[in-house]
């Protein structure tokens, strides 16, 4: 697409064109031959439409589908400013003539059209009476198609009178001057054909004809994304943009099947061969989707469940943290985390329960040298109380009104769930990219979430150790942390507050509801988690989660959009950058396919995945 603003002074091309004659020789096709209605360009047919009437009104974005039509097409805008003055004098002279017109004797076609003509000049004669400072412009548009053969350039040419019906503009084929209209395509700012073309609007006008709504997102660096569907161009995003990305979160959200998995893979194996090789990775796979792909990289998978032995002791704290704002607080803040913890196995627990439960927990604390001056810097694994030690200390203390949580914490000291928190911590985090696989806990509905959030706590200590790393970190299924209202407020706070710690979020959902129904003392935790998604990746959605988006007002989305998310094709959806958004499909090279679906591998490239 050509845009040209001309005036009498001759452009810097146009310069350079007049001293340089083989330029000319250069971007001119090897032979043309010109038919009445079309151009033969060696084995190639081209025809050049010309736009001689617009539509008395438009809507914004109003050319649209013209600009998005798929097909080989160059559309050519040609801006030529005309000094107020001397517009008037010819506003004035046509209105003449067109009043003239009328007392003859017209047919009701010829009449009608008098009428308009008329009127559109006397609007723009007020306009410019009005607003002295107006400028106006002579547009002239050209519309230039091309096939390689004379039938596909018809059907083409026929394809595209059904959008510009639509968009109200007139065209017609430049016939006789098919050679004419070709140059005024070509980028060399020249009107070939300006009395069929003319045609005089002021500024606001003029800029309707500018494709502001053109869905491209490619910046100079940074990660393929997908595939624009609009344009087939790549969607190329640098999240450290921090023009457009204040923060690096990013949100998806997509039904069962339609590739929120297969995308958050393929993003993790491309930021891992551009990111910095002290770059740190970490990753919540509730689905054992990230596992394959993590070990045949070099990463760690700890999978934890009933079978294994490996064990995150909730009242681990690994280290003295490095924000100002709370040292000293350390104990604090784990009591916090420990008490979401507890209310995640007890949901049930009174206030009253919460308190005799804090007093228990600071007296454990205590009995392993534990108090809030405690630096927990190299402090072993070992040194920490457990789940027993606080069983054993409420049975012994006599806390009456902690006996029905007493109950059911002997679930996770001697029960099914004692392999899962019991214990001294004996997971490293030396690796620089870790999978927590919990994936056998899917048959616990109860115990997952609890573990999911063991995990994202105790991964957060580890992140905040320092503000420099740069760190990642993935959290797929997060509608299980968003069950109870305190863990997703705590991963609310890790959303928000992670890039503090050169890191970012992304995090994976099925439905908006997942984030949109949870509050906490009247403020929306899930409301708050979108709105602070800068990046989001929406793929197929049923429609009442549609509805979900609108009614909360989180996301407003055009006709067109919604269609698209509403088709659910896998693979297929609207990604949002800030204020840009493109309608994208998801990519994957052979070689990240062949890691992340070796059976989908082998059945489009053949071999064994």
């Amino acid at each position: 697409m050509i845009f040209s603003k001309t005036s009498k002074r001759q452009s810097e091309l146009e310069m350079y064109v007049g001293t340089c004659a083989s330029l000319k020789n250069r971007i001119a096709p090897g032979c043309a031959e010109e038919m009445r209605d079309c151009l033969l360009f060696g084995r190639n047919y081209a025809r050049t439409l010309l736009v001689v009437d617009y539509p008395n009104s438009v809507r914004g974005n109003w050319l649209t589908k013209l600009y998005r039509f798929s097909g080989n097409i160059n559309i050519s805008t040609h801006l030529v400013p005309v000094a107020s003055d001397k517009m008037i004098r010819h506003l004035n002279q046509s209105i003449e003539e067109y009043e003239a017109r009328m007392n003859q004797s017209l047919s009701p076609v010829r009449r009608k059209e008098t009428e308009r003509k008329q009127k559109s000049a006397e609007h723009m004669l007020d306009v410019l009476l009005g607003h002295n400072h107006k400028t106006i412009f002579l547009v002239h548009t050209y519309i230039h198609l091309q096939a390689s053969s004379l039938e596909e350039l018809d059907r083409l040419t026929d394809r595209l009178q059904s959008i510009i019906w639509q968009t109200g503009l007139s065209i017609v084929p430049a016939r006789d001057n098919m050679l004419e209209a070709f140059r005024s395509v070509l980028p060399i700012c020249e009107i070939a054909l300006p009395h069929y073309t003319h045609q005089n609007m002021h500024t606001s006008a003029a800029s309707s004809m500018l494709p502001f709504d053109e869905s491209e997102l490619f910046m100079q660096s940074g990660i393929i994304m997908g595939q624009n569907l609009h344009t087939d161009n790549v969607v190329l995003v640098d999240m450290n943009n921090k023009k457009v990305f204040p923060s690096r979160n990013m949100l998806i959200l997509g039904t069962t099947g339609m590739g929120k998995s297969f995308f958050m893979q393929k993003h993790l194996l491309r930021q891992w061969v551009l990111e910095s090789e002290d770059t740190r990775f970490f990753l919540i796979d509730p689905e054992r989707e990230f596992a394959r792909v993590v070990s045949q990289i070099g990463g760690q998978v700890i999978r934890i469940s009933n079978n294994t032995e490996h064990v995150i002791n909730p009242f681990h704290i690994l280290h003295d943290t490095t924000d100002d704002d709370i040292r000293g607080s350390v104990l604090f803040l784990k009591m916090q985390r420990l008490k979401i913890f507890f209310k995640l196995i007890y949901p049930n627990m009174s206030v009253l329960e919460s308190a005799l439960l804090e007093r228990a927990l600071f007296a454990v604390y205590r009995q392993s040298g534990i108090t809030e001056d405690t630096v927990f810097a190299n402090r072993k694994a070992e040194a920490f109380p457990t789940l027993d030690d606080l069983y054993r200390h409420i049975g012994e203390k006599g806390y009456e009104s902690l006996r029905d949580f007493r109950e059911i914490l002997r679930m996770y000291t001697e029960g099914t769930n004692a392999k899962l928190f019991n214990g001294t911590t004996n997971v490293n985090l030396h690796n620089n990219i870790i999978c927590f696989d919990i994936r056998d806990l899917q048959q616990d509905g109860d115990s997952q979430p609890v573990v999911m959030f063991n995990i994202l706590s105790f991964l957060w200590e580890e992140i905040t150790r320092d503000t420099i790393t740069p760190k990642k970190l993935y959290v797929d299924e997060a509608h299980l942390l968003m069950r109870n209202a305190k863990s997703a407020l705590f991963l609310l706070d890790v959303y928000k507050r992670i890039r503090k710690y050169a890191g970012e979020a992304i995090v994976a959902s099925q439905q908006p509801i997942d984030f949109l129904g949870t509050a906490e003392g009247g403020h929306n935790v899930g409301k708050a988690i979108l709105n602070n998604s800068i990046s989001m990746l929406l793929l197929g959605l049923q429609d009442n989660d549609i509805r979900d988006l609108k009614e909360y007002d989180v996301l407003r989305l055009s006709e067109e959009e919604e269609v698209i998310i509403g088709r659910r094709k896998q693979g297929e959806g609207i990604y949002v950058a800030g204020h840009n958004r493109v309608y994208m499909r998801v990519d994957a090279t052979p070689e990240e396919l062949q890691l992340i679906d070796p059976r989908q591998y082998a059945e489009r490239f053949g071999g064994e995945g």
